[in-house]
């Protein structure tokens, strides 16, 4: 949205901007906010993530795309924005595009949803592919931009998310000091990379810990801005990102973040940081017996089985049913965490002799004809989504230990000067006599959670 002022004589734009016409390091402020940003930039990609906004007038939690530089008198300035207002309850967003070079052009447009967006976590993508920007809320398309600007954006982008209190009260509302501290809470987030015909998985973020070699967090500030930005109120906190809004003095986050309780109605709930073999357990006793089958037809019929992950596809995986695994040198998919995203009833696909098997509920040899016994009857897969995390095909004759790091010996670093502190997609690591396998950057317990899958006792 655009605003303007007269300043002796001078009309000046002021926009919906997340970084400021001219920022410079934090000063005294009387309030500090929040920003996080990748350190790589990407052209094109789809970017989703879970995120509960926060509930105040005068505030906005925000996730966008920046051309990095995009402030400066001599560069074209490239911005994709989601920006959710914390006024009247929080169930308002703005979309927004700026691009230009001196006079930019903005197209914002508020759109309004029926559930509060500071109430509760929600499913937030943003697709952004060759001369097109979408908007989705919960799997459903909100706001398309075709041609036009979308063409303009054509430089790879960083993503971020902040949260501070602009100073444009007819914008986002009056602002009460009172109401602090505030918060906003990510609980994951993914990007999947622009193949030039389709989005690939390429990787996910968890915030089990807050991961330096990919996100940096800001220290300035800018006119618009009510706050500076400090470090100190980015926190990772059982397993979702704060980001704060606070006094000066008071800076840091030392609450509980609420609890993402959408498995219902959302995928990530199973799959997020904050799922527990217990939450995984309660998934799988609940999903039916096709979907059993239909993992069990994946690794047993010899077909291939995928998922449409919110437009992705992502293999199923063949040795857990829940979370997130890496099998075959790439990424996949657990069929009940697939089987639970909100908005697609049917998203689990496989090729006609694959899908024969999951129809019938009991032709695989590998694995029980019913969801109540495969948890307790199947050699070769584990139906229990329980033991997703701790279970896999090859754990019953036991495996090959030697040579791996024993927990808490961790296997990888933050940066080359850094502790070691954390296990990387496909480390592997000993807990308890047991070998484990990460499927992504983890800094928890091996098998406390779906970051882990356990490939067996160890011989």
């Amino acid at each position: 949205m655009s605003y303007k002022k007269t300043v002796t004589g001078l009309v000046l734009l002021l926009t919906s901007l997340q970084v400021a016409l001219l920022s410079f390091p934090a000063l005294a402020k009387p309030y500090k906010g929040a920003e996080i940003f990748t350190n790589d930039a990407e052209l094109y990609g789809k970017y989703v993530f879970r995120m509960r906004s926060a509930n105040g007038s005068g505030v906005i939690s925000n996730f966008f795309l920046w051309k990095e530089g995009s402030e400066l008198a001599d560069v074209f300035w490239e911005e994709v924005d989601f920006e959710v207002f914390g006024k009247d309850g929080g169930y308002s967003w703005q979309s927004n595009i700026i691009t230009g070079l001196g006079n930019r052009t903005t197209s914002e447009q508020v759109h309004t949803a029926s559930t509060s967006f500071a109430e509760g976590y929600h499913t937030f993508t943003l697709e952004w592919t060759p001369g097109q920007v979408r908007w989705l809320v919960d799997g459903q398309v909100v706001r398309q931009t075709t041609g036009g600007q979308a063409n303009d954006l054509s430089n790879p982008a960083q993503a971020r998310f902040n949260f501070w209190p602009p100073n444009i009260e007819s914008w986002v509302g009056p602002f009460n000091e009172s109401t602090l501290p505030l918060a906003m809470f990510v609980n994951w987030f993914e990007y999947h990379r622009w193949n030039g015909q389709d989005f690939e998985f390429s990787w996910r973020d968890d915030f089990n810990s807050f991961n330096n070699s990919r996100w940096s967090t800001a220290d300035w500030t800018f006119d618009e801005n009510r706050a500076d930005f400090s470090p100190l109120n980015v926190t990772t906190r059982n397993g979702y990102l704060v980001l704060s809004l606070t006094h000066e003095g008071m800076e840091g986050y030392s609450g509980t973040p609420p609890i993402d309780s959408g498995s219902s109605s959302s995928s990530s709930a199973s799959s997020s940081s904050s799922a527990s073999s217990s939450s995984s357990s309660s998934s799988s006793s609940s999903s039916s017996s096709s979907s059993s089958s239909s993992s069990s037809s994946s690794s047993s019929g010899g077909q291939p089985c995928s998922c449409n992950w919110y437009g992705s596809s992502i293999p199923l995986c063949d040795n857990q049913e829940s979370g997130w695994g890496w099998e075959n040198n790439t990424s996949c998919i657990g069929v009940n965490t697939c089987s639970n995203q909100w908005g697609n009833s049917n998203p689990v696909s496989c090729s006609s002799s694959s899908s024969s098997s999951t129809s019938s509920s009991g032709a695989s040899s590998s694995s029980s004809t019913s969801s109540s016994s495969s948890s307790s009857s199947s050699s070769s897969s584990s139906s229990s989504s329980s033991s997703s995390s701790s279970a896999s095909s090859s754990g019953s004759s036991g495996v090959n230990c030697s040579g791996v790091n024993s927990y808490p010996n961790w296997t990888a670093k933050d940066w080359s000067g850094g502790p070691y502190n954390h296990a990387e997609a496909g480390d592997r690591m000993i807990y308890q006599n047991n070998l484990f396998r990460a499927n992504w950057y983890t800094s928890t317990v091996p098998g406390s959670d779906a970051s882990w899958t356990q490939l067996g006792a160890c011989q």
